[in-house]
């Protein structure tokens, strides 16, 4: 299995967010016809204060999982480092 098969196996979320920048993407691309905007406009309006939710709700998704993976991290690098400190003391006056 190639790289980018697995990436996209283990980050489906990161294959939708790529799929909605794309399509937004080619929607800001396209032009608008006047029946598109009179007849899609409040489907479109209400479709864009949805996207800015779902934005919204993975920014703070997102902002969770890195407080919590930094923590974690934090905590391992102290733990760790006050065991090196004390193999270090151990070593100086051993030697």
């Amino acid at each position: 299995m190639t790289m980018a098969l697995r990436f996209l196996r283990e980050n489906p979320f990161g294959l939708i967010l790529a799929g909605l920048a794309v399509g937004a993407i080619v929607g800001a691309v396209v032009p608008v016809s006047d029946v598109e905007r009179d007849n899609l406009g409040p489907l479109r309006d209400e479709v864009a204060k949805l996207a800015k939710r779902a934005a919204a709700d993975v920014v703070e998704h997102g902002r969770g999982v890195f407080e919590e993976t930094l923590s974690a991290a934090s905590a391992s690098v102290a733990k760790h480092g006050q065991a090196l400190a004390g193999d270090l003391q151990h070593e100086f006056r051993a030697g």
